[in-house]
């Protein structure tokens, strides 16, 4: 591959590198770096400065001013769109636990827990946005930042319990935890409690309000937290680099730049892109959908063959595009069938960190893009580049929040589901999720609680090496684990359709297998019935009603006789 393909599939991707002396450098649009695009820009480092440094064009937002520390001498600070949007769900709803993101590390080696409270307490200093509440100002909700704040870490001593009972007291904690309400006008936004097993083990709970966390975060919070940590053990201070900006001084920085003739292009295109968009998916539910959304989740899980994952990335890389866009088209095809509806409508979440300097922060960054897709193409390839475009056009629009849109699009509400979409996809290259510094071992704990779900259907793609995986979490109260069992069955048969010729007619691509096909067409056609030849069809008629004289006969809409 030659550098400056290597350079534009890493835009495709939501990479953006950059030059900075002799050093390349990156900025993300996705929350996570994908493994092997890492390895491939890792090899071929020298040659991708080099190349940047003789053409000057670096695949960049232009004209996008740089975010400073913004000057606050006592003037009200607001908070971002996207926290603005939170704030009012939960002044106008109540407080929920909908936005709490839990976190559950099992720990191994002796966890020292003065040290840890200490390491949760310099983090919580270090980031604003973890010691913001929010207050309303002249009938303006505000952010108001706390300089004095008490964090205590609670300790469960379970040492005592048998194993079986450890196990249902550590559900009941987890539970407890997860659905404990913050109250963002007075708690600090972030929480921990650790549950003692034994003296070299035990299970460290972290659970922060989503208005002030998202998932690029995580991966900072566990990283701080291990650092803080080795220093608080080594009773040394606080020796981490000062944050340059703070997310107020984003907020700030949005509301400031987010206006004007940067604000209506933005808006003219989403119009553009939103007009005449379908109110909901066309899925058929296994159940009626109630009067006001469930928040009941399950998962089911699936993995797709290898050899069909290699045929998937060779083909992405043949047409220039990335994994997930051709999985977005896969998709498309799969529930275009299923809804008989050309017009597929999905959401997707972006990092939204396009300044370098925002990639230390813990804070709620992400947005919420809306990919409309079209199906009305002759073959794949056709669909596929379409899908790539529409990709590009989102991406270079997406720095308006999704709360902005639903409100200036003329968007229809409704309480039982959720506006514009209600199918999310995304896509991960997973990383590995251990954690460890001497002596201490932290990995995630992976018993899977209670789910909650804000959509009809979220679907996520993994790729780990070569094995593409997907996880479908999904609404109990609209589907049966049956129905999702078999969209996720006929989304691999399309794939495995794709792999063997991208170029097929988007009608060829076949969902379902030959089983299912011979059921439908010969088995459920069979209608053959043997019956008694010596009698005539009244008299056997005649013989039925003897025998049954109160069953029902024909049914007709609501009439039965």
């Amino acid at each position: 591959m030659t550098v400056s393909k290597l350079i534009r599939n890493a835009v495709n991707e939501g990479v953006f590198l950059d030059v900075k002396g002799d050093d390349l450098t990156f900025k993300l649009s996705v929350d996570v770096f994908p493994e092997d695009l890492k390895q491939k820009i890792i090899e071929n480092k020298k040659e991708i400065v080099d190349f940047i440094k003789k053409s000057k064009v670096l695949p960049e937002k232009e004209n996008i001013p740089k975010i400073d520390r913004y000057e606050r001498k006592g003037e009200v600070i607001l908070p971002s769109f996207s926290q603005q949007r939170l704030w009012m769900i939960d002044h106008l709803e109540g407080s929920s636990c909908e936005y709490n993101i839990p976190m559950s590390l099992r720990v191994k080696g002796h966890f020292d827990i003065s040290s840890a409270r200490l390491a949760i307490e310099r983090i919580i200093k270090r980031h604003e946005s973890l010691r913001t509440n929010f207050a309303i100002v002249d009938d303006v909700p505000v952010q108001v930042i706390k300089n004095d704040f008490q964090f205590e870490l609670q300790a469960h001593d379970l040492k005592e319990y048998s194993q079986t009972e450890q196990e249902r007291r550590i559900r009941e904690l987890i539970n407890s935890d997860r659905t404990k309400i913050f109250n963002l006008s007075s708690d600090l936004l972030v929480r921990a409690s650790y549950i003692i097993l034994s003296p070299e083990s035990g299970i460290l709970l972290f659970n922060v309000h989503h208005i002030a966390f998202d998932a690029w975060s995580t991966s900072i919070l566990a990283n701080e937290f291990i650092e803080q940590y080795e220093f608080a053990r080594a009773g040394k201070p606080d020796l981490a680099a000062p944050l340059k900006i703070q997310y107020a001084d984003y907020a700030q920085w949005q509301r400031d730049w987010l206006q004007g003739s940067v604000l209506e292009k933005q808006l003219n295109f989403w119009k553009s892109q939103l007009e005449n968009i379908p109110e909901v998916h066309g899925l058929p539910l296994d159940y009626t959908r109630p009067n006001v959304k469930s928040r009941k989740g399950a998962r089911v899980v699936s993995l797709i063959p290898r050899e069909v994952s290699r045929k998937l990335n060779r083909i992405a890389l043949k047409y220039d595009v990335t994994l997930f866009m051709l999985l977005q088209a896969a998709l498309a095809i799969l529930f275009s069938k299923y809804s008989r509806s050309s017009d597929v409508v999905l959401g997707t979440l972006v990092a939204n960190r396009m300044h370098y300097e925002l990639e230390p922060l813990i804070g709620f960054f992400v947005n919420t893009l809306v990919l409309r897709t079209k199906t009305s193409f002759s073959r794949f390839d056709e669909l596929l580049n379409s899908v790539k475009n529409t990709n590009i056009d989102v991406q270079s629009n997406q720095d308006i929040p999704f709360e902005y849109l639903v409100e200036h699009c003329k968007v229809s509400r409704s309480a039982n589901y959720s506006p514009l979409f209600q199918i999310i996809f995304g896509m991960n290259s997973e990383q590995g999720t251990e954690l460890s510094i001497p002596g201490l071992k932290f990995s995630y704990y992976g018993e899977e609680q209670e789910l909650t779900i804000r959509f009809d259907l979220e679907i996520g793609a993994s790729l780990r090496g070569e094995n593409l995986g997907f996880s479908w979490l999904y609404d109990t109260t609209l589907f049966k684990k049956e129905t999702i069992g078999r969209f996720s069955q006929h989304l691999s048969n399309i794939l495995l359709e794709i792999a063997g010729n991208p170029q097929a007619f988007i009608s060829d691509l076949a969902m379902l297998s030959n089983e299912e096909i011979n059921y439908l067409v010969h088995e459920l056609n069979d209608a053959r019935v043997d019956y008694p030849q010596e009698q005539f069809v009244h008299e056997l008629f005649e013989q039925q009603v003897a025998a049954t004289p109160n069953n029902i006969a024909l049914v007709f809409e609501e009439e039965e006789l």
